[in-house]
């Protein structure tokens, strides 16, 4: 599926089963939404993460943003996490990768999460 599809990016099996999931045109037009970034480089987007799904032994959390170039400026999802445990390394190791996949994300964007301990830490950093 992962060569298929372009959408399961990453899996990790140990210490705890997680996996990344995306596809690139996503990726894309979330990009297309930081390019308006001011010259005073204020963010520009506003991410909403959160773990809402408890999926029988699995979370699912997933990372929204709203597609502001677009009419309605829909609520998109990003970026999607199913993982075993809620851990700080699991959220840690996944916004690494959204760091690394999208370099720009942390110059303009703010994150709004639900102040649960284990986003906190992981996203701090």
């Amino acid at each position: 599926m992962a060569y298929d599809f372009q959408f399961i990016r990453s899996i990790t099996t140990f210490p705890d089963l997680s996996v990344i999931l995306y596809h690139p045109d996503i990726i894309d037009i979330f990009r297309t939404s930081l390019s308006y970034i001011s010259p005073s480089d204020k963010p520009t987007q506003q991410l909403s993460y959160d773990t809402p799904f408890n999926i029988s032994h699995f979370y699912l959390s997933v990372l929204l943003f709203h597609a502001t170039e677009l009419e309605s400026s829909p609520t998109i999802p990003l970026v999607y996490l199913i993982h075993q445990r809620n851990l700080s390394l699991t959220q840690d190791e996944f916004f690494s990768h959204v760091a690394t996949t999208v370099p720009e994300i942390q110059k303009a964007t703010n994150i709004v999460t639900d102040s649960e301990t284990v986003y906190c830490t992981a996203t701090s950093g």
